[in-house]
């Protein structure tokens, strides 16, 4: 019995210690944004290029600490189809990540993978989009100082910009 005792006690003593170590929600909602463009971004290449809107996408207090994961769903359609070309030896039609745009990060410092969009995105047809990003560095600002933007990048070969029109838009913070 003592030793069933001290088994059942050890058990929940892990289980209460642990418990600690599951990430939990910090913020969850709607993005107040409903659609948003890819326009021309030649000044750094040749791409299509969207950023947030400043607290539009994730609220303006989030401050981004590296193991932090952002979980994004988008359902909707595009106006123009967004096609696949090769980027540093890869072919994808768009890459999203998220990006540290402060003055203290340099005014762009990625702070989470790229997700690599591979197949050509058609116009018209419904997409949704879930993917999950975790954040790799901490940000130098919370979100409404453009410490955290949303960024989504074509391929050099995308020739016409995008209006993407949303249907939803959700975000998941978790810590």
């Amino acid at each position: 019995m003592k030793k069933l005792t001290k088994t059942l006690l050890f058990a929940f003593a892990s289980l209460f210690l642990t418990s600690s170590l599951f990430a939990a929600t910090i913020h969850e909602g709607d993005a107040a944004q409903k659609s948003f463009e890819l326009t021309a971004n030649k000044q750094y290449g040749d791409n299509y290029e969207t950023q947030n809107n400043v607290g539009v996408i994730l609220p303006k207090e989030y401050e981004a600490k590296a193991g932090d994961k952002i979980t994004i769903h988008v359902e909707g359609t595009v106006t123009n189809d967004i096609v696949v070309g090769e980027r540093k030896g890869e072919s994808s039609a768009a890459e999203i990540l998220f990006v540290d745009c402060s003055p203290a990060a340099s005014y762009w410092t990625e702070i989470t993978d790229r997700i690599k969009i591979t197949d050509v995105v058609k116009a018209g047809e419904k997409i949704v989009w879930d993917y999950t990003f975790v954040i790799t560095k901490d940000a130098q600002a919370n979100s409404g100082k453009k410490g955290c933007r949303w960024v989504i990048s074509s391929s050099p070969k995308q020739n016409k910009p995008v209006t993407f029109k949303t249907t939803k838009f959700t975000y998941k913070i978790e810590r």
